[in-house]
């Protein structure tokens, strides 16, 4: 498992989301500390309508690579 976060690095819109990912993770039992999360906003920025496929390449690149 592995969470690619949407991650804008907001005080509240990370802490919304990070509730959001632990109601989640607890609800189907899965403890929390066994979820990596990650974002890679902070290496190409937001994107806008193109972030979508950008962090969608990486995280299949980071698959390939057997880094996630």
């Amino acid at each position: 498992n592995y969470i690619n976060a949407h991650g804008t690095s907001t005080p509240l819109g990370d802490f919304a989301e990070l509730q959001g990912i632990a109601s989640v993770l607890e609800a189907d039992g899965t403890p929390k500390s066994q979820v990596p999360v990650s974002s890679t906003k902070s290496l190409h920025g937001h994107a806008l309508g193109a972030a979508g496929g950008i962090e969608a390449g990486i995280c299949i690149q980071a698959m390939q690579e057997s880094l996630i």
